[in-house]
């Protein structure tokens, strides 16, 4: 999935991200799972400066000095995060779906100002046209919990954008979480029929009609004698 006018970038939430100290460690992370294990060294300063799980990871009675930190993500979801972290425009080409693995990375490691960054960049496409498929909705509602803001966007994006079409060939597919709260915010944001024109069971009666689909068996309609 392309990101809005940039590619397979998306922007910086624009706030600088420095090392002060040129001095500060680096901190060792190991990355993934065997046999696909990636290294990456990151300043302690920024590793640090958000993330309430890098916070923890690194106090002296939560680990080993110099000791690496063990991840189990993918490795190709963490680099753009990495990247974020020292002011770069991630790179998304390898994550799939970004934006929602993304968020989800962001819950996992605490980090509030990445998964605000990332619902700046999904409003972004949604400002397109964009609705977020039936995969990404269930890919989310599975890493989150009640009352997420990317929960009530998805959720909002598909009552404002969202097809009925779709919705309707889905439905079975969908968490129950999801059309519980699309049903509250559909009936929360309907436009008022008598501002639109007349109520459809006037405008349209027929619709509210069995509609006689063959003929009746001759046998059936004999009398009884």
């Amino acid at each position: 999935m392309e990101t809005a006018g940039t590619g397979n970038r998306i922007q910086n939430d624009g706030v600088p991200r420095q090392v002060k100290d040129i001095t500060d460690s680096m901190v060792k992370l190991l990355v993934g799972e065997a046999p696909h294990i990636q290294t990456f060294h990151v300043h302690k300063t920024i590793l640090t400066q958000s993330s309430r799980f890098f916070q923890n990871a690194v106090k002296p009675e939560w680990t080993k000095k110099e000791a690496p930190i063990r991840i189990l993500e993918d490795p190709q979801v963490l680099e753009p995060y990495i990247q974020w972290l020292y002011g770069n425009k991630p790179d998304l080409r390898s994550v799939h779906p970004p934006y929602v693995r993304l968020y989800l990375l962001g819950e996992f490691l605490q980090d509030r100002v990445f998964q605000n960054f990332v619902l700046s960049g999904m409003i972004a496409r949604i400002k397109l046209g964009y609705v977020f498929s039936i995969d990404m909705i269930n890919y989310l509602y599975e890493g989150t919990v009640s009352r997420s803001p990317a929960r009530r966007l998805l959720v909002d994006a598909w009552c404002w954008l969202g097809s009925s079409r779709v919705l309707e060939l889905n439905v079975e597919n969908l968490p129950r979480e999801f059309k519980d709260e699309l049903l509250v915010r559909v009936m929360y944001h309907r436009r008022e029929p008598y501002l639109e024109g007349e109520f459809p069971w006037i405008a349209q009666p027929e619709m509210y009609r069995h509609v006689e689909t063959s003929q009746p068996n001759e046998s059936s309609s004999q009398q009884i004698t």
